[in-house]
């Protein structure tokens, strides 16, 4: 995967976000569907967390850890399910930031 720009990143992650907050909506409002509200939550805090490091390239964390994110997903959600997609891509772009 190519290196990606902070602006890059941002637009990816801001997407991914409304995704997520709809998604969260839909947990709330009884609605089936991949994630539990206390997984969705913490996604959502760790993604504005990265959007918010993206702008200062030198207080970003170590890219080679795994992100709280990629766990909760790996373990519980089914895969092939588009938002799992979406979460895990952005898992993989954070470690490509130049």
């Amino acid at each position: 995967m190519a290196r990606v720009t902070a602006q890059q990143f941002i637009t990816e992650v801001d997407a991914v976000l409304e995704l997520l907050q709809e998604e969260l909506a839909g947990r709330k409002a009884g609605v089936p569907g991949e994630g539990s509200v206390s997984e969705l939550q913490a996604i959502i805090k760790e993604f504005k967390g990265l959007r918010r490091e993206a702008r200062w390239p030198l207080l970003r964390q170590n890219t080679r850890r795994r992100l709280v994110s990629s766990y909760l997903v790996d373990d519980t959600w089914d895969l092939q399910a588009e938002l799992a997609k979406r979460v895990m891509h952005i898992t993989q772009l954070y470690c490509h930031l130049r």
